[in-house]
């Protein structure tokens, strides 16, 4: 598979199925993850935080507007929506529906996710839960 293949395979099992066996699968055992809530390393890591956001919105759909590749790395641009429908950042289920917006850079390196930048407006999102 070469990059793009790997990152539309990562993000359709990660999102589209909450596999999270997808993030040893395609990522390096120290992938570093930036993203506006914080920045983390590591496999372990990336998993607790996933599991955050499918405990937290367990039917968020995610649709990939567009994928650019050049070598190792890709970017995506992508939107979400989705109902608030456990615990999410502390803050209980309000059953609201949010929608927003997102960019993701990903560095690969010999095939799996070595470092990515989610870029959330994670403000926008607690707007829409009123919080």
């Amino acid at each position: 598979m070469n990059s793009l293949q790997i990152i539309q395979a990562y993000s359709e099992a990660l999102w589209g199925q909450k596999d999270l066996s997808a993030i040893d699968q395609y990522c390096v055992s120290d992938v570093l993850v930036h993203s506006p809530i914080s920045t983390i390393q590591g496999v372990q890591k990336m998993c607790e935080i996933m599991s955050q956001w499918h405990a937290g919105f367990p039917h968020l759909h995610v649709h990939w507007d567009e994928f650019i590749c050049e070598g190792e790395t890709v970017v995506s641009r992508w939107r979400a929506e989705g109902k608030h429908e456990g615990e999410f950042l502390g803050i209980a289920p309000t059953n609201r529906l949010i929608k927003y917006p997102g960019v993701t850079i990903y560095h690969l390196e010999n095939g799996k996710i070595k470092e990515y930048w989610a870029y959330v407006n994670v403000h926008h999102i607690k707007e829409q839960l009123a919080i």
